[in-house]
């Protein structure tokens, strides 16, 4: 891709925008590469649609333990759209198929409406043997994380919870 940019003699701001997605597939790349070379997962693409803005997918899982302990998935979500705002879920999934999901929602409206539904989303994961163990919901944007191949945990945030 790089040599085709080269080739086409493109310039202003279509080449920086062309130079920042090979940029962006090159590290996706390479980080694929350390997880498998490490025995982790890391899975990131984009989901579009015709109806509505695109979604943004990554999941990741830890290597299996030494002692053949299952690691914990993350699958992270991130939406932006003019009804909903912008919108980030990480869900992390445990060997016992325990959920724990925290969203980011900027629009107050959108941050109301997730909690709302917060019993119905309990009980079809329900249907499906999976146990909802903690869900926070924040009005607030998601705090930036560091990019690369991360181990699951809790990410540092100061804003508060919706009562």
């Amino acid at each position: 891709m790089r040599k085709l940019l080269f080739a086409s003699k493109s310039n202003g701001s279509a080449t920086g925008t062309i130079e920042k997605i090979v940029d962006e597939i090159e590290g996706r790349q390479l980080e694929a590469l350390q997880a498998q070379q490490k025995q982790e997962l890391s899975y990131h693409f984009v989901m579009p649609f015709v109806d509505a803005n695109p979604v943004e997918i990554h999941f990741q899982r830890g290597a299996i333990g030494v002692d053949g302990e299952l690691p914990i998935w993350v699958i992270n979500l991130h939406t932006d759209s003019d009804d909903i705002g912008k919108l980030w879920l990480k869900t992390t999934v445990t060997s016992d198929l325990d959920i724990a999901m925290t969203i980011w929602a900027d629009l107050l409206d959108t941050a109301a409406k997730a909690t709302e539904a917060a019993s119905s989303l309990e009980k079809s994961l329900e249907e499906f043997g999976l146990k909802l163990t903690n869900l926070t919901i924040l009005n607030a944007e998601r705090p930036l994380v560091a990019t690369g191949f991360a181990t699951p945990g809790p990410v540092s945030y100061t804003h508060l919870t919706l009562p």
